[in-house]
């Protein structure tokens, strides 16, 4: 919504009332983001199946390794080096 002029640009509408499950209603919003391939908000999935949640995750954690790199290696070098002080002790 930021990327595209806030909140203030932005339409919500209530395509349906549904009551179900919590897979069900994922189901029907799954539906909608299908039917209605328009700029929508929700760019994501609402429903996985195991091989989609597999490549999905692989995805967004490689994505997310490589946007927190420094972090991770600042957290790696803090634990390696409270490791060799604990052996130490």
């Amino acid at each position: 919504m930021r990327e595209n002029g806030g909140i203030e640009k932005w339409q919500c509408d209530v395509l349906e009332t549904v009551e179900g499950t919590r897979k069900q209603l994922r189901e029907r919003e799954q539906h909608h983001i299908t039917h209605w391939q328009s700029p929508l908000l929700n760019e994501r999935r609402a429903v996985f199946d195991v091989e989609q949640r597999k490549k999905y995750r692989r995805e967004f954690y490689r994505d997310y390794y490589a946007r927190n790199k420094e972090a991770y290696k600042i957290r790696y070098e803090n634990r390696k080096s409270k490791a060799i002080i604990n052996v130490s002790t």
